[in-house]
């Protein structure tokens, strides 16, 4: 079948970035520059894989023990396929590299698969893939969505909340200026709902901001100069995802994170089919209120998996092929 399945090394860098770029499901957090900023946390076991020389696909990873994880720090991923791969091809991919996996001694795969809403070709076939092999379904998490093309607006709650802002005379802002003053605000809600803290830190959303400046927008509501919420928002082929969005715990200041999410409801809604506002699930228990809160801007749930894969099931993928 002419197939090589290799590791990836810092000197492929470059072919590995160019490929992303090519692929239906991959997005730029699976570029090299976005993957390695918390290189150190993780060893890297990401897979290259080549047909007759040519890289078709590729695996963000990294291991533990023998397991290996697709990607514990990031939100998603699996193999990234080039676009113009047939199922057949996904089918031999996936054979190859269980097939190698199995000779390194590897027991399992981990895999949080990546919801089609990010990917430039919406594109299920590992889902598909995964059922064959008998994956075991770890969890499933809800993103809530808006689906733009069928969006008719927010509802009478979110109105009035908006509605009781005119009085703060709220200014958007995108000057990285106010970033530090929001982190604060994100770092303090956090702390005190959740006794937790930011996935990024401050200096790496400034250096993530830095390499990736078309991709990664942020936006300040202010009053007065002041932050009274703000949004960190990633960008995709077909839809932007809310990476935070915090308002100030004021009292009077905390509808203006609601003036905020509709601003940007209305800034991006005719340029991307989805906006997505993540998950509402802490701990596989759902927030009611941070849930009904998403759903009164309109936003609907899409479903994001994790599936764990016996490596010595390779065999399976044989037996759906005529």
């Amino acid at each position: 079948m002419g197939y090589l399945v290799k590791k990836y090394q810092k000197e492929h860098q470059k072919d590995w970035d160019d490929f992303v770029r090519k692929t239906a499901n991959g997005t730029f957090l699976h570029q090299r520059s976005y993957m390695d900023y918390h290189a150190e946390r993780f060893t890297d076991y990401s897979l290259m894989i080549y047909k007759k020389n040519k890289l078709i696909g590729a695996l963000p990873a990294h291991i533990i023990d023998n397991e290996i994880f697709s990607h514990n720090g990031l939100t998603y991923g699996e193999i990234l396929y080039h676009n113009k791969l047939h199922l057949a091809d996904k089918i031999e991919i996936t054979e190859q590299l269980l097939e190698y996996l199995q000779d390194k001694k590897i027991n399992h795969w981990h895999i949080k698969s990546i919801p089609n809403i990010f990917h430039r070709y919406p594109d299920d076939a590992n889902l598909y893939l995964y059922h064959h092999l008998a994956s075991k379904m770890l969890w499933m998490k809800p993103f809530f969505v808006i689906f733009t093309p069928t969006f008719t607006g927010i509802n009478r709650n979110r109105k009035r909340s908006i509605a009781e802002t005119k009085s703060l005379a709220l200014q958007i802002s995108q000057d990285q200026k106010y970033l530090a003053g929001f982190w604060q605000i994100i770092q303090q809600n956090l702390a005190s709902r959740h006794q937790a803290s930011p996935v990024h830190s401050l200096a790496e959303m400034q250096l993530l901001m830095k390499r990736f400046p078309q991709e990664i927008n942020f936006f300040a509501c202010l009053s007065n100069d002041k932050v009274l919420a703000g949004a960190i928002v990633y960008k995709f082929a077909n839809s932007v995802h809310y990476q935070y969005i915090h308002a100030n715990n004021e009292p009077d200041k905390r509808n203006a994170v609601d003036y905020l999410t509709n601003y940007l409801i209305e800034h991006y809604k005719k340029d991307y089919t989805y906006i997505s506002f993540g998950s509402a699930e802490k701990n596989k228990f759902i927030d009611q209120g941070l849930s009904y809160w998403k759903e009164s801007f309109g936003a609907k749930i899409i479903n994001q998996y994790a599936y764990k894969i016996d490596i010595n099931k390779a065999h399976e993928l044989k037996q759906i092929r005529q």
